[in-house]
């Protein structure tokens, strides 16, 4: 049987390297740019981090149906559900029934929901430039495309239908 080849996130002597392990450095990031945007948001219009992530996703593609904005931002249906509940509650969000498929709701932004969103896109956006800028722009291209094939690939073999122990060998 022959050694696993080391992973990006091991070091010369095949240690766990946290610094050089993506899923940790993605997290990092997101975590502060969550904080600082969170510090605006949640003092001036009462959301949460995850409120913010369904405002955004129906600020960007509207209409979304709770299973489609589930997919979108990654969450379980439990928490967007509650989130939603909230949104709706505070007059961020509409839910409608669906013409179409009575089953279904169709969320969008409310005029008050849309206010927050213009206001808080502005900041989200100046907090990624500064944070882009010391990378050349053809740098921050490619980071865009790597982050578009990451996303696709880790939206097809991480699904909730694939077994978590598949990755063990």
């Amino acid at each position: 049987m022959t050694a696993p080849a080391l992973t990006v996130a091991a070091d010369n002597s095949g240690a766990f390297d946290l610094e050089r392990f993506l899923p940790h450095q993605l997290s990092v990031i997101t975590n502060r740019v969550s904080a600082t945007l969170e510090r605006m948001y949640s003092s001036r219009f009462g959301i949460t981090v995850t409120g913010w992530r369904i405002m955004a996703a129906l600020g960007a593609k509207a209409p979304l149906s709770s299973r489609e904005l589930s997919a979108e931002v990654a969450m379980d249906a439990v928490t967007i559900c509650r989130a939603v509940d909230q949104l709706v509650g505070m007059g961020y969000v509409s839910r409608r029934t669906d013409r179409k498929d009575r089953r279904r709701h169709q969320l969008r932004l409310t005029a008050k929901g849309r206010k927050v969103y213009d206001e808080v896109v502005p900041l989200a956006q100046g907090i990624e430039r500064a944070i882009l800028a010391s990378l050349a722009p053809e740098d921050r291209e490619r980071l865009t495309q790597i982050m578009q094939t990451l996303a696709a690939r880790s939206a097809h073999i991480l699904s909730e239908e694939r077994d978590w122990q598949d990755f063990l060998d």
